[in-house]
């Protein structure tokens, strides 16, 4: 049974929006997803905002601030830098409360 709930905004509030051009902005989450044999599995992706092309999703065990990581310099390296990530910045990530920069002392625009 579904409960009303007058104070939540109405669904004609929410505002859209869409990056202007492709690698402006990248979106990432991850979902939990049942095996067949019962066992849960982390889906992370990495999708343009822009284009809403999926540039990247892989399965694992469980999702680490490592798997974050190489999972977008994986991609960056294919698809070039973006200007700008969405995220929800999970717990389960282990990036709480860290601010996620794209400063590599050693890593320049491009390479």
């Amino acid at each position: 049974m579904i409960t009303p709930q007058p104070q939540k905004r109405p669904r004609s509030s929410i505002i859209r929006f869409e990056a202007a051009q492709p690698n402006e902005t990248w979106q990432s989450d991850f979902t939990h997803w049942p095996l067949a044999d019962g066992t849960d599995t982390e889906i992370i992706s990495w999708l343009d905002d822009h284009s809403r092309y999926l540039l990247h999703i892989s399965a694992h065990p469980r999702i680490t601030g490592p798997i974050v990581v190489t999972t977008f310099t994986h991609t960056a390296d294919q698809h070039g830098l973006p200007a700008s990530t969405l995220t929800d910045i999970q717990a389960g990530w282990g990036l709480s409360g860290k601010r996620w920069i794209w400063g590599w002392p050693d890593r320049k625009e491009g390479q």
